[in-house]
């Protein structure tokens, strides 16, 4: 399955850095998400029928989203159980992370976007059991 670019997605993604930037929040740059894009697409390509895909440090969701652009034509046209998960500690953040991504959550119909407040390195321990070895 080609990697698939959604221009409506796209134009969103676009308006969400805008945001992003107003507010002084860091960024990757499109050529990054680009490559978050193609990674999540070739991960969400793999032979399992779930697909689990997580932001750490999420800010509003722009990182987010280019997440969901990769993955989301492969999660409907193969039928998979598709969750994304964005972490981000600042209340403020996560607000407007759940404004952004639950507009975008309704044209999705195969991938769900949870936005959960608080951090990363706890959510790992919390919800992975992932051990800090530092």
């Amino acid at each position: 399955m080609p990697l698939h670019w959604d221009e409506n997605l796209y134009q969103y993604i676009k308006r969400v850095a805008e945001v992003s930037a107003r507010l002084g929040i860091p960024s990757i740059e499109e050529e990054d998400g680009v490559v978050i894009q193609s990674i999540s697409h070739a991960y969400a390509l793999r032979g399992a029928n779930d697909l689990f895909l997580l932001d750490l440090g999420a800010g509003i969701g722009y990182s987010t989203l280019w997440l969901l652009m990769g993955a989301k034509p492969v999660c409907e046209e193969m039928r998979k159980r598709c969750r994304i998960v964005a972490v981000e500690r600042d209340p403020i953040l996560a607000h407007y992370a759940r404004k952004v991504l639950s507009e975008i959550q309704m044209k999705s119909s195969r991938v769900i976007i949870d936005v959960v407040e608080g951090d990363a390195t706890t959510y790992l321990e919390r919800e992975w059991r992932i051990v800090r070895w530092i």
